[in-house]
């Protein structure tokens, strides 16, 4: 069965629909579509805020485009620097403990505490992922039981509902196209950037340039993410260089993978992060 198709069921009074929310063009989307077509009083938003990483005015974007419906903020127990100045590495693309640790876990505590005070027993956890993204997003199952969630008194499912959406579709969903965001990005480049912005339904981190509105330095970012993260704020960018240098544990992307052991040696008293962006 469809995501969507699961979704537009007639819901009873104790389901929940949890829209999973970065403050991204994706999240936006499908909480568009949730917002268009399920009960609007059985509707929350999550959002998992990272600080010190995450772009600033993320959360007053989602408060703002989500209407009318409740938006609660989790925190995890640690900071994405102390995770990784504990363990003493990085993530990477293979093992995202960021994502688990910092987003999945601190959400997954709240629904289970959100059911328990408004007695829930059914949830449909929406996830923002899109097929086109990358082969292992398109390998996922739109539609999957959350068995870490679900007990004898609650059934918990993960469902993807844009997960065959394409970009077009994710922009066209707030009647804007491919070739209006290139063109707020040239007048963005120009410095004329409250024209670039001017009645923009997305975030502003697109405008800026960026592809993708994850934390402000990803492991997933590619190469032209990296840069434009840099320009908009290079003590982030800085800040990324020498936590790399103190763990001794070179920041993987998986663009790093492309760099020839040529560019490695020869930079190789520069870190992993430094070189992914000069090659």
């Amino acid at each position: 069965m469809k995501a969507r198709e699961l979704l537009l069921r007639q819901p009873s009074s104790d389901t929940l629909f949890v829209c999973n929310h970065s403050g991204g063009k994706d999240s936006q989307a499908m909480f568009k579509w949730l917002y268009d077509h399920v009960p609007h009083e059985q509707l929350i938003v999550v959002h998992a805020h990272l600080p010190e990483v995450e772009w600033e005015g993320t959360i007053e974007h989602i408060e703002k485009t989500c209407l009318d419906i409740p938006v609660f903020v989790v925190l995890a127990n640690k900071t994405f620097f102390e995770m990784v100045s504990k363990r003493g590495m990085w993530p990477s693309p293979q093992y995202r403990q960021c994502t688990s640790d910092l987003k999945t876990n601190p959400i997954s505590k709240f629904i289970r505490d959100y059911c328990k005070k408004h007695h829930y027993s059914r949830v449909y956890n929406c996830i923002g992922l899109r097929a086109q993204e990358s082969s292992r997003r398109a390998q996922q199952t739109s539609v999957k039981l959350n068995k870490k969630l679900t007990c004898s008194f609650r059934e918990v499912w993960n469902v993807l509902p844009i997960h065959d959406y394409s970009l077009t579709q994710v922009y066209e969903s707030y009647h804007v196209g491919l070739n209006d965001l290139y063109q707020r990005q040239q007048l963005y480049k120009k410095g004329e950037r409250l024209r670039a912005l001017d009645n923009w339904p997305f975030i502003w981190t697109y405008v800026a340039g960026m592809s993708r509105h994850s934390c402000k330095i990803c492991i997933m970012s590619s190469r032209n993410d990296l840069r434009c993260s840099l320009k908009i704020d290079p003590n982030n960018y800085q800040r990324y260089l020498e936590k790399e240098v103190e763990i001794n544990h070179k920041f993987i992307t998986p663009k790093s993978y492309m760099l020839s052991l040529t560019q490695i040696q020869k930079g190789s008293h520069l870190p992993q992060l430094q070189l992914a962006l000069e090659a």
